[in-house]
């Protein structure tokens, strides 16, 4: 081999890195007023609300977050990595029921109006589902019977021989 060039220097491989594409997951809880499971009319958000987000990543780390509806009811997990999701949202507004849960732009399965907790499962975020809109928590206004009946009693304490009245009082609320 007297002759050839046996030293091979300055081989350099160049890498780029290549950032992970942050992802994200929004909604809206809101005041469903035509009780539709869509967000328009007369309807209204609800500020305030705690919503959480859990899932895995594509590596199969946990991922844990929590946020609060803004006053217009809107709500968003920005900086995600590539993963499957869930939202959801642990305690119903004061004067509410559920109403419809809406999966969003991405899929997803929502739970039925009468789970105690309203959550969107299985957001997906793989691949080139990068952003989830749309995942809504609607609320149906007014909890509870229209009628309200109360009794009141003229004594506080009935004893044998002795009258007492009761009053029953029925009204109708107009929830």
């Amino acid at each position: 081999l007297a002759g050839f060039n046996t030293i091979s220097a300055d081989n350099n491989f160049a890498e780029v890195l290549v950032p992970p594409i942050d992802r994200s997951i929004s909604g809206k809880v809101f005041r469903d007023v035509d009780k539709s499971g869509t967000f328009n009319g007369t309807d209204s958000g609800i500020g305030g609300q705690t919503i959480n987000l859990t899932g895995k990543d594509v590596d199969g780390n946990t991922v844990t977050r929590t946020t609060t509806t803004a006053a217009d009811g809107s709500y968003s997990f920005t900086g995600l990595p590539e993963g499957t999701y869930t939202v959801r949202q642990p305690a119903q507004p004061v004067g509410t029921s559920n109403g419809t849960t809406i999966a969003g732009s991405t899929g997803g399965v929502a739970s039925n109006p009468t789970a105690t907790s309203s959550q969107i499962v299985n957001i997906d975020l793989r691949a080139d589902n990068r952003t989830s809109i749309n995942n809504d928590f609607a609320e149906i206004v007014g909890v509870g019977s229209d009628l309200v009946v109360t009794k009141a009693a003229d004594k506080t304490v009935f004893t044998e021989g002795n009258l007492g009245t009761y009053v029953l009082r029925v009204k109708n609320i107009g929830v």
